[in-house]
């Protein structure tokens, strides 16, 4: 399927019906619901529903929280299970309102050296678990590849991950390969493609994540967008960051709602900047 067929779809907090509806009128067709570790108690799971039907909006996927207080590959056996009974809960409820598709991080940071062993080991359980818990639902869980000392921040850690349960899927976040780690996008889709379920869109330079509006940084798009193409992804094209001035980038240019359709439909014309 070609990219201007895919839908084009936004990572937000925002439900309400009004909000829901400029996206529609924007042509955005599908979100993912990215709530952080301490707001994702007082989503109105039912009201969503309600507004997404009434809005005529996808409800893609959810990015389940993540931070210190919710990491599934804690050295510590009880923070792990309380991270997993926060997951269960949060995939119970959104697959009851038609979410069928689960970003999940494979660990917070930092992680020493001298014990990626065993978090890895700790992340490959957890993960099995979810896997099995979403498939009984319908649904899939699709672990994100992650930047600096996180789990995942290569593609042969990604690979260990995912090998935990052949239902595992991945989300392809085009902004965490980092040069030290000297894994290419043209690496990953070749390596990964097959798994890639969900994606995360935005620019950067290579060196770490800074969530630039797709088109104005470092990536070749036109070689990635090709890459997924031929890998068989069918969409969304998901923006993941971009619309508003970077906390520290501040003269990089930001994107509004009402130009993601158009960079979508357009992205292959964006080379990206020389490394």
């Amino acid at each position: 399927m070609k990219h201007t067929e895919w839908k084009t779809a936004i990572s937000t907090s925002e439900t309400g019906l009004d909000c829901l509806t400029e996206l529609i009128n924007c042509g955005i067709s599908a979100i993912e619901l990215s709530v952080s570790e301490w707001e994702y108690r007082n989503i109105d799971w039912d009201s969503l529903g309600k507004n997404a039907r009434e809005a005529g909006i996808e409800l893609w996927s959810y990015h389940l929280p993540f931070g210190d207080s919710v990491d599934i590959s804690a050295e510590d056996s009880e923070r792990r299970e309380t991270a997993l009974a926060i997951y269960f809960s949060l995939i119970n409820k959104a697959c009851s309102i038609g979410i069928k598709r689960f970003v999940v991080h494979p660990s917070y940071e930092p992680i020493a050296d001298s014990e990626r062993e065993g978090r890895l080991e700790n992340a490959k359980e957890s993960l099995a678990r979810l896997a099995e818990y979403a498939d009984a639902l319908g649904a899939v869980i699709c672990i994100e590849d992650l930047p600096r000392s996180c789990l995942g921040h290569n593609i042969a850690e990604l690979k260990a991950l995912a090998s935990a349960d052949e239902r595992l899927r991945i989300c392809f976040d085009v902004n965490h390969l980092l040069l030290q780690f000297k894994d290419t996008h043209a690496d990953f889709v070749r390596e990964l493609g097959e798994k890639i379920a969900t994606v995360h869109f935005s620019d950067y330079d290579f060196i770490d994540e800074k969530h630039y509006f797709c088109g104005n940084g470092y990536i070749n798009w036109d070689e990635l967008i090709g890459l997924l193409e031929n890998a068989g992804y069918c969409g969304p094209f998901l923006f993941e960051g971009g619309f508003k001035p970077h906390r520290i980038h501040t003269e990089v240019p930001f994107g509004t709602i009402a130009e993601a359709r158009e960079r979508h439909l357009h992205i292959r014309e964006f080379k990206g900047k020389p490394i």
